[in-house]
């Protein structure tokens, strides 16, 4: 199959192969600038996601954007890669661990999809990332979710270089911080909360990512809100230990 797209950005092409002109990406590289350890631009994953260019590398997997070919739009895949975590060969594809990590990082990769399979109850939340698809393949565990353009809060911070005034801040983060009181009152914490984990679409909106690390509580409420709107994330002290 032909694919007629930039692993960049997910555009179309002018021409297979080439450089977009839409991002810059370079797609006659082999294997498209990708690191050795992640999977190739072009594999496909599941039968339908197209896998493109790494976005980010976090303690728990690696972030990459893709394609999903059944509904022909992009997405971002999440792939199960861990500290310590090995990839068989570049066709292979298979992770695999050293034989003193394997069992902690298997139970590791059973929370990471579980946890994402339960992250599914916050599809109505407008400032959560949505998941759409958890699976199991090339003996690890990958999530979808939606491709949001834009930049991290870090990123946008560091280009504006000058602080925000506390109404600026107030409203930036307040849709933030109410969806997270709803994710709270359903039992879920998210764990890693940063600037870095945060995307600034070009709205201006903030989006919460990386519901990998999620945590459920079976329910328990972590939050509470004043009655000017204010939230006041009061997290019990139980939480500290999970």
């Amino acid at each position: 199959m032909e694919f007629k797209r930039c692993y960049g950005c997910m555009r179309k092409l002018d021409s297979p192969g080439g450089v977009c002109a839409h991002c810059g990406y370079d797609n006659t590289a082999d294997p498209a600038g990708q690191p050795n350890h992640a999977l190739p631009c072009g594999t496909i994953l599941n039968g339908r996601y197209v896998v493109g260019k790494v976005l980010g590398q976090g303690g728990f997997g690696i972030t990459y954007i893709g394609y999903n070919l059944s509904l022909e739009m992009p997405v971002c895949i999440k792939e199960y890669f861990p500290s310590g975590a090995m990839r068989s060969s570049r066709e292979n594809r298979s992770v695999y661990w050293s034989s003193g990590d394997a069992e902690l990082l298997h139970r590791g990769r059973e929370s990471f999809i579980t946890e994402a399979r339960k992250a599914v109850r916050l599809n109505d939340l407008d400032s959560i990332v949505k998941v759409w698809d958890v699976f199991y393949e090339n003996e690890t565990a990958y999530i979808i979710m939606n491709y949001l353009e834009g930049e991290s809060l870090k990123q946008w911070l560091v280009r504006r270089n000058m602080p925000l005034d506390e109404k600026s801040c107030f409203e930036l983060l307040e849709p933030v911080m109410r969806d997270l009181r709803e994710v709270h009152e359903r039992g879920i914490i998210h764990r890693d909360i940063k600037p870095d984990n945060l995307m600034r679409t070009p709205e201006g909106k903030l989006i919460l990512l990386d519901l990998g690390a999620a945590k459920d509580l079976s329910g328990r409420s972590l939050t509470r809100v004043y009655r000017d709107g204010r939230i006041d994330c009061e997290v019990k002290r139980h939480v500290g230990h999970q």
